[in-house]
């Protein structure tokens, strides 16, 4: 029973997780306006998450596979956590966003389970992103798509204050959110999806050939999309590692796959150039300098609200409100969360939860990197510290740390 529940659950968690389905109970507001980092909210992939680790990890079989250690240093962790919400300024909030990273914590160790089917879970992943890239294209090309409840979908238009957009021209074009919350995320997990995909590619090019090389090419159009530069500038690096190694160990090469890939090379290439123009301008700080800006005001943010509660934070997932109490003067649109997530740590959980947090990865890495069997975890996990440092959402959406979870435990299982 409990093997079922792995095999038929976890593949349906990470097919269904990019999908935003949730049941919203609660809204906390800035300067008197609801606001998205407000919102409070349980996701039916949480739901999913508990079940299976109820029904799996809880009982006698079951041990933590990790040095003992590192789950004291999660525990410890998660209660100082806890122990942030007593600095917040809304522990209703504080008290939600700890729901969410408990149930990462409970992903996390569902995943070390030696039963647990990696190459499924992988399969599972990608398949589950092939209908958000459909979404995708469509948001791209007719500039908007409708909201649904049942799927989790808010109303996406180009011409919305507020929504995420590129200038062609003199046109505004709507970048491609898929299901998710953002193009960043989406973007996100493209590249994580790529990796994982690229680490079956021996297998699946010679089971499923053109098949393999369409899901690819996919992939790569939907990552284009989404316009987002951390996801581009994390691939870019973990593909510049990538090729090295490929480069640099001997191997003879199967001419049958490789002018497969070199066709579906060229498409992509050729899709790419098409946008050039507008990947030019998203990519060079004079055409974002707007966002530039509005970065940089983020950082002067940080730089005054961490220090009124360096050691313990101003509590999870109030951040924002914590810059409202020290200025309330804006607009509630202009209260954002610093873009780089281990600042923003540091910010909610002080001192003590930032060196836990290191602890416990440090102390899950020792004795569990095994380079050849964990390229691909090895490379998601540094693609998502490359994206960190520019972005915030790894901490700060459910959709953020069940990626960070999924990636960091594929890299410390023991088999």
């Amino acid at each position: 029973m409990r093997e079922k529940f792995l095999a038929i659950g976890l593949p349906l968690f990470f097919f269904l997780l990019p999908w935003q389905t949730r049941w919203i109970f609660g809204q906390e507001l800035i300067v008197g306006e609801p606001f998205s980092f407000g919102v409070m909210s349980l996701y039916v992939t949480e739901v999913i998450v508990l079940m299976i680790f109820l029904a799996t990890m809880v009982g006698k079989k079951w041990k933590w596979p990790l040095r003992p250690a590192s789950a004291k240093l999660l525990v410890a962790f998660l209660l100082a956590c806890l122990v942030s919400l007593l600095f917040a300024q809304s522990v209703s909030l504080g008290a939600a966003h700890l729901l969410h990273i408990v149930f990462a914590s409970m992903l996390f160790a569902v995943l070390l389970d030696r039963r647990v089917n990696v190459e499924h879970v992988a399969i599972a992943f990608v398949a589950g992103l092939i209908i958000p890239i459909g979404l995708g294209v469509f948001q791209f090309l007719v500039g908007s798509s409708d909201a649904s409840m049942l799927l989790g979908l808010a109303a996406r238009d180009a011409q919305a204050l507020g929504d995420s957009i590129i200038e062609i021209g003199e046109g505004r074009v709507l970048r491609a959110y898929g299901s998710l919350p953002h193009p960043n995320i989406f973007g996100g997990y493209l590249v994580v999806g790529l990796l994982l995909l690229l680490g079956f590619n021996h297998h699946a090019l010679k089971k499923h050939g053109w098949s393999f090389l369409l899901v690819l090419a996919l992939m790569v159009i939907g990552l284009v999309l989404t316009f987002s530069r951390s996801a581009w500038l994390a691939l870019a690096i973990v593909g510049v590692i990538w090729m090295t190694h490929r480069l640099t160990v001997k191997k003879k090469r199967n001419w049958n796959v490789e002018w497969k890939r070199i066709v579906v090379g060229g498409v992509i290439v050729l899709f790419a150039s098409a946008l050039w123009p507008s990947v030019i301008d998203r990519v060079a700080v004079d055409g974002s300098s707007a966002s530039v800006t509005e970065r940089l005001a983020q950082y002067e943010d940080w730089s005054e609200t961490f220090p009124q509660a360096w050691l313990f934070g101003h509590g999870v997932g109030n951040y924002t409100l914590a810059v409202e109490a020290t200025d309330g003067s804006r607009e509630w649109w202009q209260y954002q969360p610093v873009h780089n997530t281990p600042l923003l740590l540091l910010a909610e959980v002080g001192l003590v939860g930032l060196v836990l947090l290191i602890s416990f990865c440090v102390f899950a890495l020792r004795g569990n990197i095994d380079v050849k069997k964990r390229a691909v975890p090895l490379l998601a996990c540094l693609a998502l510290v490359v994206i960190s440092l520019f972005d915030h959402y790894l901490w700060t959406t459910w959709s953020g740390l069940a990626l960070t979870a999924t990636s960091f435990a594929l890299l410390v299982r023991h088999n």
